[in-house]
This record gives C-alpha cells, structure tokens and sequence, in this order.
C-alpha cells in the first residue's frame, strides 16, 4: 500500500521562474536532477541529446523552470550509466523500479531516532495515531524505559511501532538479487566520498530492510552515486 508515500515533487519546482542571475538553490536543484533522471527513456541509449531532450520536455511540461534546467549536469547524469550501477540500469534482463514509494512498518526498539533522510520519514504509531518518531524516540536501540509512563506495561511500550515512508531512487531487481540505488547532489570532493558516504550509510540500510520485507528477497546491494563528482560508491 503506497497510499502514504511522499510526494517527490516540491511546490518550488511549479513556480514562475525567478530572476536568471539568482543562484539556484540546491535543494530545488538537486530534485530537478532527480526528475531527469526519472524521467529519461531507458528503452534508448542514454545521451547527452536524451538527457537534454528530457530537460526540454520538463520544461515544456513546466515541471522545471528554465534556469534550473541550465544548472543540471548532464554530464554527470551521463557518467552514471557509465559505471557498474549504471550498467545494471540498462541491462534488458533487469527489472528497474524508478521513484520507489514505500511503506514499511517495524518494532520501535529497532529505529534509530535521527535515521531519517532524503525522502526517508518516519512516524511513531500508537493505536490509531501519528506522530515524529523522534519525540521520545529510543535513538539507542534499547528498550524503552517504563518508569516515566507506569501505567503502561513494558510488553505495550515495546509493541509501539515505527511507520518509516521513502522514495528508493532506483530498485532494480535482477537474477542476483535487489539493487539500490540513491543519487545525491551533495557537492563533494573526491577524497571526501567516503566519509559522506558514511552520513546515509543507516537511510540506506532502511531502504534495504523495506525493499527485502515487500519484495520477499533476501538478496540486496546497496549504492550511492554522487553527481559532483560523479563517482558511485557501494556500500557494505
């Protein structure tokens, strides 16, 4: 059931174009690069022609405005399907799932308060009601401490449940097993990738846990690719 997953598309990306010597925002730029890319015929070779034809076509569509458009890198874009997760993309045996909602449901003494980024959101569900899962959220895995709320049983307090929602960039099942994919537009140095990398290491391990449960597979690699400076990073 996706009928809770966010919404990929912000307000900002709907508006008038503003002023062409304002610099772009980042957050509006780094979902700009995302819609391309979810956008783009997978069914043809992935060129510079495509990607900009995609650009135009958003543009047309007013789902970007024209100044934004003019600050994705397409070639960054083009130098992902260059790589091994990029490969795996356009391989015809492979089945791609782009813009992946999800809804996954899992105990409240597993979360880790503070996991919550990109798209991932996660909300506390106790009885029929929801709320962050950060307020009185057991960041440190154990098991919640009754004494604050006695009149709850440690067996009830432990029946609380974390409902997580996100966005998978790019799934891909193949004969292996599942693929992750998640894009990020952070504007990195090379040297600095693995340290960042480290920053989504546990969003990533949320999107694995949610993927395995729904599509029943116990098989999973996990990958990050940074648009600047265009370089993918696995993660283990």
């Amino acid at each position: 059931n996706y009928s809770l997953a966010l919404d990929r598309k912000p307000r900002t990306l709907k508006e008038e174009e503003t002023v062409l010597t304002k610099p772009v925002e980042p957050r509006l730029l780094g979902t700009a690069t995302h819609l391309v890319i979810s956008q783009l015929d997978l069914a043809a070779a992935v060129t510079a022609e495509t990607i900009e034809k995609t650009k135009n076509k958003l543009i047309a569509d007013n789902s970007i405005t024209a100044s934004v458009a003019e600050n994705i890198d397409a070639e960054s874009i083009l130098a992902f399907f260059h790589s091994e997760p990029g490969r795996l993309v356009l391989d015809a045996e492979n089945t791609v799932f782009r813009e992946w909602p999800f809804t996954f449901a899992l105990p409240a003494s597993t979360f880790t308060a503070g996991a919550s980024g990109g798209s991932l959101k996660a909300s506390r569900l106790r009885g029929d009601k929801l709320a962050p899962a950060e307020a009185g959220g057991f960041g440190d895995g154990r098991s919640p401490d009754t004494r604050s709320c006695p009149e709850r049983s440690r067996r009830d307090a432990i029946r609380d449940t974390i409902i997580v929602q996100g966005i998978i960039d790019m799934l891909i099942r193949t004969p292996q097993g599942l693929v992750i994919i998640d894009f990020k537009t952070d504007r990195v140095i090379p040297g600095q990738v693995t340290e960042r990398a480290e920053l989504y290491r546990r969003q990533l391990e949320y999107y694995s846990r949610a993927a395995t449960a729904i599509l029943k597979s116990q098989s999973i690699t996990k990958w990050l690719y940074f648009l600047t400076p265009a370089t993918e990073f696995e993660v283990k």
